[in-house]
């Protein structure tokens, strides 16, 4: 006479037979989950909110001290910045009028202006993208830690590989370069 297997055997089957036989339902169920959870995630962060206000910033946003990405588009004469923000996601690709009411005013963190250094602000910055890193809100103004990336010409660039390289190695290499 043949025994029975125990019922967790029978169970431990059951469970792979039905794993077996929706094997696909499971797959796009996971898929389902994961793009769920990354839709959250994003919508959490205001991954695709354009801030025109400092109001519409969230308060963990600038006790986080999270850096945000923008335009300068307008200096004042005291130095304060009007910013248009660049969310991470841009959606709406067709809308890019830009309005000077919808500016984020920056002041840079720490630092008081003299007129000389608001000229040179103006020279460095204006119509430049920035990071600025939220450091306090104020009603209307936000005191930030502001970031120029500055990009190196070719030639900049071409004279700086004399400092990696070894100086046998540096005629071969800008004969490279230039061909």
């Amino acid at each position: 006479m043949i025994s029975e297997p125990p019922p967790e055997q029978h169970t431990e089957a059951s469970v792979h037979n039905f794993i077996d036989a929706h094997i696909r339902e499971l797959k796009w169920t996971a898929y389902g989950l994961a793009g769920l959870g990354a839709f959250i995630v994003l919508r959490r962060i205001k991954a695709a909110t354009k801030f025109s206000h400092v109001a519409d910033i969230p308060p963990h946003f600038t006790s986080k001290n999270y850096r945000l990405q923008g335009h300068v588009r307008k200096i004042s004469d005291c130095g304060e910045l009007y910013v248009e923000h660049i969310p991470i996601f841009q959606l709406n690709t067709f809308s890019r009028r830009v309005d000077s009411r919808n500016l984020l005013r920056v002041n840079v963190a720490g630092v008081s202006l003299t007129p000389e250094a608001v000229k040179w602000l103006t020279i460095t910055t204006l119509d430049k993208h920035i990071w600025f890193r939220l450091m306090e809100t104020k009603n209307t103004l936000l005191d930030c830690d502001v970031t120029l990336k500055q990009v190196k010409t070719s030639r900049e660039k071409q004279d700086m590989s004399q400092f990696f390289w070894p100086h046998f190695l540096a005629p071969w290499v800008h004969r490279r370069i230039n061909v």
